[in-house]
C-alpha cells in the first residue's frame, strides 16, 4: 500500500497551489504566548516570520476580537489560519468568538474570512456541515488545521474524530480530509496511519496535525500538537517545528526549527504565500522561467544562432591548394543548443547539422572539436560512420585526442542516393539535404566560458585521409592532423604564431556564417559570386562585415546556387 492516500484530484492540482518552498516568510499562530524574531505575541495573534532574516511582524492582533458588548480587546485562542492572496485571513478559534465591526459570532468548528482593512468578518465554512453518527448535520467539532485549494476545496483537520460530507467520510485528528463545499462530498487526502511513526520507524498512526499548507511542488508544510516521527528518513518533529513533507517520497525535512523561538513553543497554525513561482523540479528556477521545469539537471536552452534558424559552414577540400575556390565542396548548416542547468553551466549539447551541398569528388568527413578534455564527455549519439577509418572510444568521441573530438560523418557522399555533385549545379535536379542530430552528454556541468561559442572548432576530413583536416582560419588542428601539410602549396600557416589555414593574402579554406548562406555554383569562385568578399578579407574583416548578405551590389546572382522555392 502506498505511504499516503492521495486522490487523483489532488495529483491534478498539486502543481497549481498557492504556496511553495523555499519561501522565507511564514505566517504563524502559537498555542501559547511566544517570542520569535524579536517579537512577542500571544496565542490570539498572527505573525509573519522571515526565516532568513529572523524578523517577525504582527499581522493580526488578538485585540481585534470583540467582547459581547461589541468593544475590541477580547482574548481568544487561534487554532487555524490561511492567508489569501488579497490579504484576507481565514481563521478558526478554539472556542466561540466575535470578530469584525459587523460583530460576527462564530464557533470552534467554523471558519471565518476576515478583512484586515475594513475590519469585517464573514462566515466562510459553517461547522454545522460536520455530520453526526446517524449522518445528520450539526455535529460540533474543533478545526485545528486548514488550507484552501485553488479549486475551492477545503483541506481540514480536527482535534478529534469527525465525519464530513454527504458521503460520510470519517477521519481522525491526524488525518487531512478534502471537502468539496459545492457537492458536499469529502475524501481522505492524508491518512495518519501511513504518516506517523514510532522512533523505530514503524508506522503507528498516532499523531495530531494542527497546521497545514500545501506547496506548489506538491510538498506539505505541517505542524503537530506533540513531538512526532515521520518519513522513511525518520525525522523527529517537535511541536514547535514546521516540517516540509514530501508525500510522494515519504520523506521529511525541517522547514522552521522550534529553536528559532526564544523558548520551546507549540506552532498551532501556519501558512506561507510564496514569493516565487512554481518550481516543480526544485532547481531554484521558476517553472515559467525555464525550458525544463520537470528536470532538475536542466534549465535553459541556449541556441546558436537562434531557435529554428541555422548558420552555415562552407569548406574547400583542395587545401593546401586553393583549388576552384567555390566553397561548395562541403556545405553544412548548423543549429546548436547548449543546454544549461540552474547555474548556467552546460550539461548537454544538442547539435543539428544539415549537409546541404556536396560539390566534391572526394569522400569527405565532417566533425568538430570541443575545448574540453576527451573524458569530459560521457556519450555521443547521432553519428554516421561507415568507412572504418575513425577510431572511437567507448563514449563515441574520437580516440587518440586530448580534447573531445566528435566526428559527425566520415563520408558525405554516402548521405545521398545519387552520384556527382550535389546541389551545386543549378541545371541539375535538387537533392534533399541530409540531417544529423548529434547529442553530446557531459560527465559534469561545464562553464559556458570554457565551452565557448558554437560551432566550436569545426573541420572536414579530406578523402578519408584522417590526418588531412581543413579548419576555419586560425583554428588549431586536432592531435591526429598531419602537420607536415602546413606550408605546402598555397598555405601560409605559421605554427609558431598560431596562424593556420590562410594563404599569403589571408584567404581562408573554410568560412562560418551566422545565417543560412547562398553559396557559389560549381567551379565559380566565391570572389566572382560574392563581390565584397575580397575587400572583407583584404581588410582583415574591417570592411564589408556583411559581405555574405543579399544586398545591392554584393552579389552576382547568376553565379550563385539557389535551391528551388517551395
Amino acid at each position: 500500500m502506498k505511504n499516503l492516500i492521495i486522490t487523483s484530484l489532488f495529483l491534478s492540482f498539486a502543481s497549481n497551489l498557492i504556496a511553495q518552498t523555499p519561501d522565507v516568510e511564514v505566517f504563524i499562530v502559537a498555542r501559547n504566548n511566544a517570542q520569535i524574531g524579536g517579537l512577542n505575541f500571544t496565542n490570539g495573534d498572527i505573525i509573519k516570520y522571515n526565516i532568513t532574516q529572523d524578523v517577525a511582524n504582527l499581522v493580526f492582533d488578538e485585540n481585534n476580537f470583540r467582547k459581547n458588548n461589541g468593544t475590541t480587546g477580547q482574548n481568544e485562542t487561534l487554532s487555524a489560519l490561511h492567508v489569501l492572496q488579497n490579504g484576507n485571513i481565514i481563521l478558526s478559534t478554539s472556542g466561540t468568538a466575535i470578530l469584525g465591526v459587523n460583530q460576527l459570532g462564530f464557533d470552534k468548528d467554523d471558519l471565518v474570512e476576515y478583512n484586515l482593512v475594513s475590519d469585517s468578518a464573514f462566515l466562510f465554512f459553517d461547522g454545522n456541515n460536520f455530520r453526526k453518527n446517524n449522518g445528520t448535520t450539526g455535529q460540533s467539532e474543533n478545526i485545528d488545521a486548514f488550507f484552501l485549494m485553488d479549486n475551492g476545496h477545503l483541506v481540514l483537520s480536527t482535534t478529534g474524530d469527525a465525519k464530513l460530507g454527504s458521503n460520510l467520510i470519517s477521519f481522525t485528528k491526524g488525518d487531512l480530509v478534502q471537502y468539496d463545499p459545492i457537492n458536499d462530498t469529502a475524501s481522505l487526502l492524508l491518512d495518519s496511519q501511513n504518516l506517523f511513526r514510532s522512533s523505530n520507524g514503524s508506522l503507528n498512526g498516532n499523531g495530531d496535525i494542527d497546521g497545514v499548507c500545501f506547496l506548489n511542488n506538491g510538498n506539505i508544510l505541517m505542524s503537530f500538537k506533540d513531538s512526532e516521527w515521520i518519513g522513511t528518513n525518520l525525522v523527529q518533529i517537535a511541536d514547535g517545528d514546521i516540517v516540509d513533507y514530501n508525500p510522494f517520497a515519504d520523506t521529511a525535512a525541517i522547514y522552521l526549527d522550534e529553536d528559532d523561538f526564544s523558548n520551546n513553543e507549540d506552532v498551532a497554525g501556519l501558512h506561507t504565500i510564496s514569493n516565487l513561482a512554481s518550481d516543480v523540479d526544485q532547481d531554484g528556477i521558476a517553472d515559467t522561467e525555464e525550458d525544463y521545469p520537470n528536470d532538475p539537471t536542466k534549465a535553459f536552452n541556449n541556441i546558436t544562432p537562434s531557435e529554428n534558424e541555422y548558420g552555415t559552414l562552407a569548406f574547400e577540400d583542395q587545401w593546401p591548394f586553393k583549388g576552384d575556390y567555390d566553397f561548395n565542396d562541403v556545405v553544412v548548416d548548423y543549429n546548436i543548443n547548449q543546454i544549461t542547468n540552474a547555474n548556467n553551466d552546460v550539461v548537454q549539447i544538442e547539435a543539428q547539422f544539415v549537409l546541404r551541398a556536396y560539390g566534391a569528388g572526394f569522400k569527405n568527413g565532417f566533425g568538430f572539436q570541443l575545448p574540453i578534455p576527451f573524458d569530459a564527455v560521457s556519450n555521443v549519439t547521432g553519428q554516421e560512420l561507415t568507412e572504418n577509418y575513425i577510431n572511437l572510444l567507448g563514449t563515441n568521441v574520437e580516440a587518440n585526442q586530448s580534447k573531445a573530438v566528435i566526428i559527425v560523418f566520415d563520408n558525405g557522399k554516402n548521405s545521398f542516393n545519387t552520384s556527382g555533385f550535389i546541389n551545386t549545379v543549378q541545371s541539375s535536379s535538387f537533392t534533399t539535404p541530409d540531417t544529423f542530430n548529434i547529442v553530446v552528454e557531459l560527465n559534469s556541468p561545464v562553464n559556458t566560458n570554457i565551452l565557448g561559442t558554437p560551432p566550436y572548432n569545426p573541420f572536414i576530413i579530406v578523402n578519408k585521409s584522417r590526418g588531412y583536416e581543413v579548419h576555419l582560419p586560425d583554428y588549431t588542428p586536432t592531435d591526429v592532423a598531419d602537420y607536415n601539410l602546413f606550408g605546402l602549396g598555397d598555405d601560409d600557416s605559421n605554427l609558431l604564431t598560431n596562424r593556420f589555414y590562410r594563404t599569403d593574402l589571408n584567404l581562408p579554406w573554410a568560412i562560418n556564417l551566422s545565417e543560412k548562406w547562398n553559396y557559389p555554383q560549381e567551379t565559380v569562385t566565391i570572389i566572382q559570386s560574392h563581390l565584397k568578399f575580397s575587400a572583407w578579407v583584404n581588410s582583415s574583416g574591417l570592411l564589408f562585415e556583411d559581405w555574405y548578405k543579399d544586398l545591392v551590389g554584393y552579389r552576382n546572382i547568376y553565379n550563385i546556387f539557389y535551391p528551388p522555392q517551395n
